[in-house]
């Protein structure tokens, strides 16, 4: 073989590799396009939201009481920041960490300007016979969720951050956050919580998180509608499936029921302003 085709194919081989490279560094660094990140609270701000919103600081969101993750991603789905309630990562059960970014990109990708759906408002209809069975299948990336130093996780250089990790999920605690802008609630992000064995205890600690933020967009006001409105109070889980629950989407008269978990998180839920949950008087 002559010299110069030694030289092409290694000058082919090294243009190959860094173009794979090239793709990967892009993938694994892209910022949001949004540029919302800087709009929305920073990772110090959700940190102290979240543990003022979890015991020991309060008495009980009415589940298990576990130490939790919390993710926030703008309004283009893409992860802003990542913090948990404990003091280290591992204080919290791992799965938590994607858990509560998928509630919160399910929470955006679903929510609008001026109407709210919460992840746990598409329950019955993520169910067979379900408007959106099959949108489960709207999965995390697993080489987003299984990469990075665990060490790192839920601090501010979360390997999530600036990431679109996706995911759909029924299951409650992801919120949509909402700003005035001009003369119109704006959907500028989303608030995820996972972590305790309770699902509705997740969304009380959401609830109380984008409180504290003021972006619930005035909902006790009915400013920023949602399935629960005018009777409850927006994208409140809505307790209207059937008992016994057949686990079929027509458990729910509303279709957009999400069960009671438990007795405790439904009397904390009650007790928020504006409530986090309801369940209609026909039940």
């Amino acid at each position: 073989m002559t010299t110069n085709k030694i030289f092409t194919i290694l000058l082919v081989v090294v243009v190959f590799i860094t173009i794979v490279e090239g793709k990967r560094k892009k993938r694994t660094t892209r910022a949001s396009p949004s540029n919302f990140c800087g709009s929305l609270p920073s990772w110090q701000e959700l940190k102290s939201a979240l543990v003022s919103s979890t015991p020991p600081e309060i008495t009980t969101n009415g589940g298990e009481d576990f130490p939790v993750w919390a993710a926030i991603v703008d309004e283009g789905g893409y992860v802003c920041t990542v913090a948990n309630s404990g003091s280290s990562w591992d204080q919290q059960k791992l799965s938590g960490r994607a858990e509560a970014v998928a509630k919160a990109f399910t929470a955006v990708s679903h929510s609008v300007d001026g109407f709210s759906l919460s992840s746990g408002n598409l329950y019955s209809s993520l169910l067979p016979g379900g408007m959106r069975y099959g949108q489960a299948g709207n999965t995390l990336k697993p080489d987003l969720v299984n990469e990075g130093d665990q060490r790192r996780f839920g601090t501010r250089l979360d390997p999530f951050r600036l990431q679109r990790v996706g995911g759909t999920t029924g299951l409650a605690g992801g919120l949509a956050l909402y700003r005035f802008i001009n003369g119109v609630y704006r959907r500028v992000g989303a608030i995820g919580v996972a972590g305790d064995s309770n699902p509705c205890a997740d969304h009380n600690v959401a609830w109380r998180v984008r409180k504290i933020f003021g972006f619930d967009g005035h909902i006790d006001n009915d400013d920023v509608k949602g399935p629960a409105s005018p009777i409850g109070t927006s994208d409140a889980l809505i307790h209207d499936r059937a008992r016994p629950d057949n686990g079929l989407a027509s458990s729910s008269e509303s279709g957009y029921g999400h069960p009671i978990c438990s007795t405790e998180t439904y009397s904390v839920a009650e007790s928020l302003f504006p409530r986090a949950a309801y369940i209609p008087p026909a039940i």
